[in-house]
């Protein structure tokens, strides 16, 4: 038995170490950037606060500027207040299942995906996703999509 374990945990090492496993491994930025995912859930749970309780002006300071400018800020205040305003009215608390995913926006910047639920007060599940990006050292929201069910990310 001790000798079944011994060879195992020489497998189990080798396998570790070998080049393989590094090549297949996450990169030393997906590492960084896992590290750095509160910092991105924190400003997504702050966007998500500021729709409950209604806040067009702090939801608009949370967008990227590059989504601003390609949609236009016309655009974005009519998303917001006939769409992700009104999806998160009566909302009780966010889901328990977050899934998070990398992201990139089309400027390259890089971010996070949560794939979420919005919990009401009848306890009906609406799935969301909220993308987080560093722009130019700033977390900002790159986009929201509301009412979408995600196969594979919504849990």
């Amino acid at each position: 038995m001790q000798i079944a374990r011994t060879a195992a945990a020489v497998i189990i090492t080798a396998a570790l170490s070998s080049s393989a496993f590094a090549q297949g491994g996450p990169s030393r930025e997906e590492l960084n950037m896992a590290a750095e995912s509160p910092a991105f859930r924190a400003v997504a749970d702050r966007f998500i606060a500021a729709a409950v309780a209604g806040d067009a002006a702090t939801l608009e300071q949370m967008l990227s500027p590059a989504i601003v400018a390609r949609a236009g800020k016309e655009t974005l205040a009519k998303v917001l207040g006939g769409q992700v305003i009104p999806f998160f009215a009566g909302q009780k608390e966010t889901g328990r299942s977050v899934t998070v995913a990398n992201t990139a926006d089309a400027s390259g910047n890089l971010g996070f995906a949560y794939y979420m639920y919005s919990v009401t007060r009848t306890g009906e599940q609406k799935p969301f996703v909220i993308y987080v990006v560093d722009e130019n050292g700033r977390k900002t929201v790159g986009n929201i999509v509301v009412n979408e069910f995600v196969q594979g990310r919504h849990q």
